[in-house]
């Protein structure tokens, strides 16, 4: 049998309690009514007997939402003693449907059906009812005309109580049907979606590294051969920091390296440290050199300018220069660099960036991180 699922889990916990308390409070209200209403023959017994129903019920009531199995079976054997207890217990002359035994009884049969289920709820309601009409016929066996029916409606409570719980454990059972189903859906799409970025952010490395570095070398001059082998090796070791890297990452440390390595003047004003998440700032370090790298290979210009600012939690980034500029609303779908490298790497980080440029009027990159 499936475990219940959190839905039926707390109507559970919250039949036991309500139903629970209700029980208590029926049986020592009645019990004491049961004690007042006694003959005076009859008073040290019924005493006797309203003190086991009340501590019992006590007992059932803090046992209730673990419900061991024992429980019920020892709940039939004292109620139904109880009930069998009735030539002692109460008055000969007493109509059946108002003694206390009478409402013991009906009480503990309602409210065992919900936590028992249909089968052994019909077993509880057969066994206490029969005991009920037993003690109440051997009391007064002249008036069991009178009893009979008494105990049929006792059985129709415990029918209707048995309907209702099923009703409601039937509808807690789909609502957590339904839970379910939409958890995996959510599940699966988290998984699908940590895929796709994870492929993403694996091509935008490709771009940014093997891609330009492999450019490089079909343009380079022999002259170059040297500072190819470095960028290779730096290429690998970012393909490296990318699977298992440390925990945070000193921006500013980085973009100092890379720069260094761009056939670019950068003038550049920074802090001396920010250390970030390793995420965000191998994220912003990618689209900042990419957004360098992008001046070198389409600006028309040697120069550019870059900035880093920490201001109320947030990190901006600025890539700066005074070359041919471009329209970006004109840059072609399979271009990777601007749309993929910067603008989408950004995003899956938890930042934006930002591009301003138009032809003539050079370019600005805005690197944002978080993107508040």
């Amino acid at each position: 049998m499936d475990a219940p699922g959190t839905v039926e889990s707390t109507l559970s916990g919250l039949f036991a309690k309500i139903l629970g308390r209700v029980r208590v409070a029926v049986v020592v209200v009645s019990g004491l009514l049961g004690v007042v209403s006694a003959t005076p023959e009859r008073v040290p017994a019924t005493i006797a007997a309203v003190v086991i129903a009340i501590a019992w019920s006590l007992v059932a009531a803090a046992l209730a939402h673990r419900r061991p199995r024992w429980l019920f079976g020892a709940d039939l054997a004292v109620t139904g003693l109880l009930a069998l207890s009735q030539p002692w217990t109460v008055p000969a002359d007493a109509p059946h449907g108002s003694t206390w035994v009478c409402i013991l009884v009906s009480v503990i049969v309602v409210t065992l059906q919900p936590s028992s289920g249909p089968k052994l709820g019909a077993v509880a309601a057969l066994v206490l009812v029969g005991a009920d009409v037993l003690g109440a016929v051997a009391t007064a066996p002249e008036r069991w005309g009178a009893i009979l029916p008494i105990g049929g409606w006792i059985l129709v409570e415990a029918a209707l109580s048995a309907m209702i719980s099923w009703l409601l454990w039937t509808k807690s059972r789909a609502v957590d049907a339904v839970l379910t189903r939409t958890g995996a859906a959510r599940e699966a799409a988290d998984v699908a979606k940590a895929r796709r970025a994870a492929e993403a952010e694996h091509l935008s490395s490709l771009h940014d590294t093997a891609c330009a570095t492999l450019m490089m070398v079909a343009t380079a001059g022999p002259e170059e051969v040297g500072g190819l082998r470095v960028q290779a090796r730096r290429d690998l070791k970012r393909l490296r920091d990318g699977v298992a890297g440390p925990a945070t990452v000193d921006l500013v440390a980085k973009l100092a390296d890379e720069i260094a390595l761009l056939p670019l003047r950068v003038d550049v004003t920074m802090p001396s440290s920010l250390p970030l998440p390793s995420a965000a700032a191998s994220a912003v370090l990618s689209a900042a050199v990419e957004s360098l790298r992008n001046v070198v290979r389409h600006a028309g210009t040697a120069a550019a300018e870059l900035s880093v600012v920490q201001a109320d939690g947030s990190v901006v980034v600025e890539i700066r220069d005074r070359g041919t500029g471009f329209d970006p609303a004109a840059i072609p779908e399979h271009r990777r660099g601007i749309r993929h490298s910067v603008q989408r790497r950004m995003t899956r980080a938890g930042g934006s960036a930002e591009v301003r440029s138009a032809p003539g009027e050079g370019t600005s990159v805005l690197l944002r991180w978080p993107d508040d």
